[in-house]
């Protein structure tokens, strides 16, 4: 192993990793009526704080639900209104979570516009070629398959930038008790999943659309 990969290790190993937080129990029907969303509660989570105008979208790469909405979640983004920003979050709940995060940030940090194409090869290298995720040389061959050096790579996972985003999302994970992925935070203040809609991407998307919607019109922002 290279000293630059043992050093990536010794990073991963460095960060305190959340192995448990409060669970959104909120069952999908509740008093016999459909319930397609959670109000989150007040969080004095220093990670949460300037999120309102936000919707987070929390993924884990081995996931195939997470695979199947990333694209369409993305495209949706572009169409957000004025003052609201799209953002992917790694969500890191268990130690085994950190080394898709540092290879996000890496690549978010050493070429921003390769991002999506990067994400693109990774789900593909996880669920099809089944590579190992906890395996460094994954996330290497994927940075190298969409024309990120080795080098480049490595260096930008080390930095203490990439460091600072992987513990954000480790502290959002656990901030908004996050059980399952793909998970959406909208706002700050409302939580969703496809899950909630038996995973049907049109009714996940007009559920999105709802809960922007209000977030928008100001409806219940009393945060």
């Amino acid at each position: 192993m290279s000293k630059r990969c043992s050093s990536w290790l010794a990073l991963l190993g460095a960060l305190w990793l959340w192995s448990g937080a409060a669970v959104a129990n909120e069952a999908v029907f509740a008093d016999g009526g459909f319930v397609p969303y959670v109000e989150l509660g007040p969080t004095r989570a220093p990670a949460a704080r300037g999120l309102e105008s936000r919707v987070l979208l929390f993924v884990n790469f081995t996931c195939p639900y997470c695979r199947g909405i990333h694209r369409t979640i993305g495209e949706w983004s572009k169409g957000l209104p004025a003052g609201i920003r799209y953002e992917v979050v790694p969500a890191v709940g268990l130690p085994a979570h950190a080394p898709m995060a540092v290879a996000y940030y890496a690549v978010l940090a050493a070429a921003p516009g390769k991002l999506e194409p990067y994400s693109e090869r990774l789900y593909s290298m996880l669920q099809d070629e089944h590579r190992p995720a906890g395996s460094v040389e994954t996330y290497v061959a994927a940075a190298t398959a969409v024309g990120i050096s080795r080098d480049a790579f490595l260096k930008a996972s080390q930095t203490e930038e990439v460091r600072r985003f992987v513990t954000r999302a480790q502290a959002l994970t656990a901030a908004y008790g996050l059980t399952e992925v793909p998970s959406v935070v909208v706002g700050n203040r409302y939580l969703t999943s496809p899950r909630r809609v038996q995973n049907q991407p049109e009714a996940f998307m007009t559920v999105m659309n709802g809960l922007v919607s209000m977030l928008y019109t100001g409806e219940g922002a009393t945060r």
